[in-house]
């Protein structure tokens, strides 16, 4: 799903659609300036500057009669950026989102993600990409995280996953996860890849793989997840996620650094 923000009504959906991110947290914030080259001055200057945040939160949705907790990650681009600021004391975190506001004026959008101001972003405007899942951690240390929702086709099986990173020269063993009944968890399969038979789903280099079938109008979707930071070690994480998008159209949005809710 993706959504550009241009005028007031935009920000009012933006609102009810996220509910204002309550109970969410910014997981990474990446900023991006262009310069051009001034001739006349023979100098570069600033021609803008972006900012994009990664946000989680959850949010209830009736699906199938069901009353599914759904997780939410979205990427808020903001272009046009004329002010901003993340600040951050020891011993606080500002990525919580305790409050969300947001105004429009004089063409102008405003984004407070805290109550006191000292996380806001202040644009000329915005777009919104976002991804959803069932809200279902696994019970392990996750330090890096993809999500995948195709826009057609049908799910894949955890054989047919197999068989491609057999064709991409690596090998791996499967380990379904029988922890926890597809129709109570919202996923159709889940379990972990490794290329060691030896190593359970916890050990270094196993990748944590779930998938889902149609939420939020997407047909499919697939979740990777790993616990390893070693860029060496993630080869297997890094080939699972290239396998899904070549083969199905759709959205994946990646972050680090997230861990289980407590």
């Amino acid at each position: 799903m993706r959504y550009c923000i241009y005028q007031r009504d935009d920000l009012v959906w933006l609102l009810r659609h996220t509910r204002a991110f309550r109970g969410g947290h910014i997981v990474d914030v990446h900023v991006s300036r262009r310069h051009i080259f001034d001739e006349n001055f023979r100098t570069e200057v600033l021609a803008g500057t972006t900012v994009t945040l990664l946000i989680r939160y959850a949010v209830s949705d009736v699906t199938a009669g069901r009353d599914l907790r759904i997780q939410r990650v979205a990427r808020l681009r903001c272009t046009g950026v004329t002010d901003f600021s993340f600040f951050e004391q020891e011993g606080a975190n500002s990525g919580n989102i305790d409050a969300f506001q947001a105004e429009w004026r004089q063409g102008s959008f405003r984004f407070w993600f805290d109550p006191y101001g000292e996380v806001y972003v202040v644009c000329e405007a915005a777009d919104v990409e976002e991804v959803c899942a069932p809200d279902r951690l696994a019970n392990r240390e996750i330090i890096n995280e993809w999500v995948f929702q195709a826009r057609e086709g049908r799910l894949p099986t955890a054989e047919w996953l197999l068989g491609r990173l057999d064709e991409a020269g690596l090998p791996c063993v499967w380990r379904p996860d029988t922890s926890e009944p597809s129709s109570s968890s919202g996923f159709e399969w889940s379990g972990a890849l490794s290329h060691d038979p030896s190593t359970d789903d916890l050990g270094r280099g196993a990748v944590w793989v779930q998938a889902y079938g149609p939420l939020a109008g997407a047909a499919f979707g697939l979740i990777v997840r790993t616990r390893d930071r070693d860029p060496d070690r993630s080869g297997l994480f890094r080939a699972v996620t290239e396998i899904i998008t070549r083969q199905f159209p759709g959205v994946g949005i990646g972050a680090e650094a997230i861990a289980p809710r407590r």
